[in-house]
């Protein structure tokens, strides 16, 4: 399995066969096309009313917002009901935030989902310069 980022750069398309399967290119513009008439990827100005106020909170969160956050955005009971889980998880789960975040890129791994990857050691990168920048100030 191979994915592979697509100009927009906020969603992956995910292809099964080798890259120089015929028909692959033509299958991998209709996913797109696809993805992006069922799943637009949302900021705060184009998101719908009801999901502002939470995909504001989640970019001043992230410094950004996460593609998976703005496709959420699209429904806002979608993107509530995520954001309550995460709360529950954070106030009930067995592990702190720092332990779920140092796990999450191996779950990814795992997985082999190359964007959690990212996304997970994007976050602990930006975790480390915030405390040397702190120990430094």
């Amino acid at each position: 399995m191979s994915s592979e980022v697509h100009p927009c750069e906020t969603c992956v398309i995910v292809w099964n066969g080798p890259p120089s399967s015929p028909g692959c290119e033509g299958v991998q513009r209709q996913l797109e096309i696809e993805h992006h008439a069922l799943y637009p990827v949302h900021t705060v100005e184009s998101a719908p009313e009801d999901s502002c106020a939470e995909l504001k909170k989640l970019e001043s969160k992230f410094d950004k917002i996460l593609s998976t956050h703005g496709g959420m955005a699209h429904s806002p009971v979608v993107l509530q009901s995520y954001i309550a889980l995460q709360q529950l998880i954070a106030d009930y789960g067995s592990f702190d935030g720092r332990t779920r975040e140092a796990i999450a890129p191996a779950v990814g791994n795992v997985d082999e989902c190359s964007y959690c990857q990212a996304v997970h050691t994007e976050s602990q990168v930006r975790q480390a310069v915030r405390k040397v920048e702190e120990a430094m100030s």
